[in-house]
């Protein structure tokens, strides 16, 4: 009697189909590994990114600011005098429902009762912590800016400190800023 030699017994497929699913878990587990490794690297470049522009943003006003600076509650507000006498006035909102930094501007300002200017452009969002620290003093030497965010289960603390070219002046509230830079 003729056997049939050909093909595989059931034994056979059991083990290699065994074998195979422990091969394809240890994949899958080092393709899991790397995604969260890459999701992990991803939140934060993406919260360097955010404090680096920021930060940056916020020193590009800052540093040349000649009229005067405030910080009135989670509003930074930053004046620049021009040379006929009026004044520029940069507003930045930090919104803590909305988790973002707002930034809003109005130039030629001469009248000192005006309204600051809506700060209604975002800067950046995923922010969870703002401030501002000015030396004490009637003159600002400079500008202590710490932001804090958070993306993804990741968190950032950036904080630097600004030199203030100008030495602009600081003021208790808005109106006292203003009024003193249209009136030096």
């Amino acid at each position: 009697m003729r056997r049939n030699t050909k093909g595989f017994t059931l034994v056979e497929l059991i083990v290699s189909i065994a074998i195979l699913a422990v091969l394809i878990l240890a994949i899958m587990g080092f393709v899991a590994t790397g995604a969260q490794s890459y999701r992990t690297v991803s939140a934060d470049v993406t919260l360097q990114t955010l404090s680096q522009q920021a930060l940056g943003q916020l020193e590009s006003y800052l540093i040349d600011c000649n009229g005067g600076v405030c910080l009135s509650g989670s509003t930074l507000y930053a004046v620049n005098r021009a040379d006929d006498g009026s004044c520029t006035v940069y507003v930045f909102r930090y919104d803590e429902s909305a988790q973002a930094l707002y930034f809003g501007s109005r130039a030629a300002i001469t009248d000192a009762a005006s309204e600051p200017p809506e700060a209604a452009d975002m800067m950046t969002r995923n922010l969870t912590g703002f401030s501002v620290a000015f030396a004490d003093g009637t003159t600002v030497d400079s500008a202590d800016v710490t932001l804090n965010f958070a993306f993804r289960g990741q968190t950032l603390n950036a904080a630097e400190r600004v030199a203030l070219r100008n030495h602009p002046a600081a003021a208790a509230s808005y109106g006292e800023l203003l009024a003193a830079c249209l009136n030096p």
